[in-house]
C-alpha cells in the first residue's frame, strides 16, 4: 500500500469515527464503534478502550481479547503500561512485548505481542481513560500510524466527554421529570387539602396580593372574587390594613388575629389567623433588601408572604349568647319565685295573719313552687330528648280531637283572646306519644297568647298533606324578624327582650317541642311578619290505614 493511499484510508476511517461519534450518544456502542473502525484502519488484531474511575483502569470496550481477561482486569494509575500512559498523558509506540522499563507491576501477558500504541484519553485537560491496540504479527506500527492513533484517541475522548454529557442530562432530565410529577403529586395533594378544608384559606405575597385562595375563602369573597381578576387584600378586608397586619410580626409575635363578619352577614363570624411566611435565610432568596431592625421583619428572614385562615365561630359566638342568656334567665326564672316564696314564708313565720290571708299567701307559694318544678321539669326533658334518652309511649290519637280538646281548655283560661279550630278534609290518626305532643300544642298556643298581647284570633288548623297530618297556630301578635326566624327553636333563644320581660319564660318551649316532633319523624317551622302574627306548623306521619281508607 502506498503510503498516499494509507493517508487516504486514514482520514476516511477518522471520518468514519467522527461520524460515528455524532450519530449516537449510546457510549458503549460508540466506544464498540470507535474501536472496530480504528482496528480496520491500523490493521490492528486486538485493543481496548479503559476508562478511570476512582484511581483504577477498566476495559470498557474490547476486541480480540479473552473474556475473562477482559473481566479480570483491573489496574491502579500508575501501575503497568496502561496506567503509565494515564499517569503521564504520553501516548506510547511499543515493540514486542515489554518486560522492563519505567512501568510499575508489569503483567507479563502469555499471549504474542510484537508492536503495541497507547495513547491517554484527554477531555478538557482530564485524563479519562486509555486507548490501546496491538498487533501479533511481524508487521510493527510506525510514527504516521501513531501520530493518526492520536487523533483516534482525541474522538473517543470527544464521544466519551459527549455521552457522559448527555448521561448526565438525560439523568437530571428525569430527575426534574421525577421531581416535577412529585411536585405535582404534593401539589395535587396541597389542592385537595385547601378545597376538603372547612375553614378559608387565602395566601398574599409579601405586598398583599392574593396568590392562593381555596373554595370556602372564595365563597366568603364571593363578590370581590368574581369583580376583579387580581385579588389584594386590602379589597377584602377593610380592617385591619395588610401593612398593619404585616408591621405586627415582629420579634417573637408571629401570629396575628381578629373577627371578621361579612357585609351581607352580621350574624356570620370569622375568625381570621394570620401567620408569615419567611425566607430561608435572612436576605437570601428574595428580591427585596435584609431586613434591618427597623423594617417590621422578623429576625427569621423576609417576609414573602401570608397566610390567613379563616375559621367560622358563629356557632361558639351563639352558644356564648346562650350561655349569657342561660344565666340570665336563671337568675331571673329562679330569682323571682324563690323571692315570693321567701318574703311570704317570712311574713307567716314573724306575723299573725288571718286565715284567709295565710291561705292566699300559702297558695302564691305553691304556684310559684309550681313554676320552679315545670322548669326544672321542662330543663330535664329537653335534656333527655337531646340525649335520647327520653321513653315515648306511642299509641294511636286522633289530632284533631286533641288539638279541640286543647283549645276549649285555652279559651276558659284567656278571655281576651278569641280561638278557632278549623279540620280540613278527613283528619288522619297519628301514632304518638299523646301526652308530649299535647305538650307541642300547648307550647304553641301559650306562645300565640303570649305573642299577641293585646288579644285577637288565635286560629288551629289540622289538615292532612298526602302522607303526613299538618297541625298549625297562628296569631295577630307581634311577630319575628326575619334575621331571628332560623334561632327560634333553639333553647334559651328569646325573640323581643321587652315583652318577653314581661311575659317571663326561659325560652325552652319551642326547643322542647322540636325535638318531640324530630322524635316522631315529623318537623316544625314557622312563617312570621313583624307586625302581622306568625303561623307555627308542624307535621307528622299519619297512620297507614288511614291513608287507605
Amino acid at each position: 500500500m502506498s503510503r498516499q493511499t494509507g493517508k487516504t484510508k486514514q482520514l476516511g476511517s477518522l471520518l468514519e469515527i467522527i461520524r460515528t461519534v455524532n450519530s449516537t450518544l449510546d457510549l458503549d456502542e460508540v466506544l464498540q464503534a470507535i474501536l472496530r473502525f480504528t482496528l480496520d484502519s491500523l490493521q490492528g488484531e486486538a485493543g481496548s478502550i479503559m476508562l478511570i474511575s476512582e484511581e483504577e483502569l477498566t476495559i470498557a470496550a474490547s476486541a480480540g481479547l479473552p473474556k475473562e481477561i477482559v473481566e479480570r482486569t483491573r489496574m491502579r494509575v500508575g501501575e503497568g503500561i496502561a496506567g503509565w500512559v494515564a499517569k503521564t498523558g504520553q501516548t506510547l509506540l511499543l515493540d514486542g512485548k515489554v518486560r522492563k522499563g519505567p512501568f510499575i507491576n508489569l503483567v507479563d501477558r502469555k499471549d504474542t505481542i510484537s508492536s503495541s500504541l497507547c495513547a491517554p484519553l484527554n477531555a478538557k485537560g482530564t485524563i479519562i481513560g486509555v486507548l490501546m491496540v496491538r498487533r501479533t504479527t511481524a508487521l510493527r506500527f510506525t510514527q504516521q500510524q501513531q501520530e493518526f492513533f492520536r487523533s483516534i484517541a482525541d474522538q473517543v475522548s470527544i464521544a466519551i466527554a459527549h455521552a457522559r454529557l448527555y448521561e448526565a442530562e438525560r439523568k437530571r432530565s428525569e430527575e426534574l421529570a421525577s421531581a416535577n410529577r412529585s411536585l405535582a403529586f404534593e401539589k395535587g395533594k396541597l389542592e385537595a387539602v385547601l378545597s376538603g378544608m372547612a375553614d378559608g384559606v387565602l395566601v398574599t405575597d409579601a405586598g398583599g396580593k392574593v396568590m392562593l385562595i381555596n373554595t370556602v375563602a372564595s365563597m366568603i369573597f364571593d363578590e370581590q372574587c368574581r369583580s376583579s381578576d387580581v385579588l389584594l387584600f386590602d379589597d377584602l378586608f377593610s380592617t385591619p390594613r395588610f401593612e398593619e397586619v404585616r408591621a405586627s410580626f415582629v420579634d417573637e409575635n408571629l401570629a396575628y388575629s381578629w373577627e371578621y363578619s361579612p357585609p351581607e352577614g352580621k350574624d356570620i363570624v370569622f375568625k381570621v389567623l394570620a401567620s408569615p411566611i419567611f425566607d430561608e435565610m435572612p436576605g437570601l432568596n428574595s428580591c427585596e433588601e435584609p431586613a434591618d431592625a427597623s423594617s417590621g421583619d422578623s429576625p427569621r428572614g423576609n417576609i414573602y408572604g401570608i397566610v390567613f385562615v379563616l375559621r367560622n365561630v358563629s356557632d361558639e359566638k351563639r352558644l356564648d349568647r346562650m350561655k349569657t342568656q342561660f344565666l340570665s334567665m336563671v337568675s331571673h326564672e329562679l330569682k323571682t319565685p324563690l323571692t315570693s316564696i321567701q318574703g311570704f314564708v317570712e311574713l307567716l313565720l314573724f306575723k299573725e295573719y288571718p286565715e284567709a290571708r295565710r291561705r292566699q299567701f300559702l297558695t302564691i307559694s305553691l304556684e310559684e313552687c309550681h313554676r320552679l318544678m315545670r322548669l326544672f321539669d321542662n330543663l330535664l326533658t329537653l335534656s333527655r330528648l337531646e340525649a335520647g334518652q327520653f321513653q315515648f309511649h306511642k299509641e294511636t290519637i286522633s289530632l284533631d280531637t286533641l288539638s279541640g280538646y286543647l283549645v276549649e281548655n285555652f279559651k276558659a283560661q284567656h278571655l281576651n283572646h278569641q280561638f278557632t279550630v278549623t279540620v280540613e278534609d278527613k283528619p288522619y290518626r297519628v301514632h304518638a306519644d299523646g301526652d308530649m305532643i299535647a305538650q307541642v300544642i300547648t307550647n304553641l298556643l301559650s306562645n300565640a297568647v303570649k305573642y299577641s298581647p293585646k288579644g285577637g284570633t288565635i286560629r288551629v288548623v289540622v289538615r292532612n298533606q298526602g302522607a303526613e297530618v299538618a297541625v298549625s297556630v297562628a296569631d295577630e301578635g307581634v311577630g319575628i324578624a326575619q334575621d331571628k326566624l332560623p334561632y327560634v327553636f333553639e333553647k334559651f333563644f328569646r325573640v323581643d327582650s321587652t315583652l318577653t320581660r314581661e311575659t317571663g319564660g326561659a325560652g325552652l318551649g319551642l326547643a322542647n317541642a322540636r325535638y318531640i316532633v324530630e322524635a316522631h319523624d315529623g318537623s316544625l317551622f314557622v312563617e312570621s311578619r313583624p307586625g302581622e302574627g306568625s303561623v307555627f306548623t308542624f307535621t307528622i306521619p299519619a297512620l297507614f290505614d288511614d291513608m287507605n281508607k
